[in-house]
């Protein structure tokens, strides 16, 4: 295996942002960061567990949004424009979230 999967840059306690610039490892994003990635994989644990062609539809589509939501995060430190294109979360998505919610709680 070539290449190492480690980089020594956070020894310090500090992490690189998408966009560039470094943030301590405490910083909101970080968590954020890591709530994210946890909710997709417990997504992708559901997904391997249900037979039902909808509910597997609907976590990939979501999963796939949240992952958009931890780029924006990271490439808009502080809400500012990114030089980093990625897709902008928007309240269509939101709705579109809400309505399933609402579907699947009813």
């Amino acid at each position: 295996m070539s290449g190492r999967i480690y980089t020594r840059g956070g020894d310090a306690g500090e992490t690189s942002l998408l966009a560039g610039g470094r943030v301590a490892k405490d910083d909101p994003r970080i968590n954020v960061y890591g709530t994210l990635d946890e909710a997709t994989s417990a997504m992708g644990m559901a997904r391997a567990a249900t037979t039902n062609d909808d509910i597997c539809a609907d976590i990939i589509e979501l999963q796939g949004e949240l992952i958009n939501v931890m780029a924006e995060v990271a490439a808009r430190p502080g809400g500012k424009p990114s030089k980093i294109k990625v897709p902008e979360v928007v309240p269509a998505q939101v709705e579109r979230l809400e309505q399933r919610l609402d579907h699947y709680l009813a």
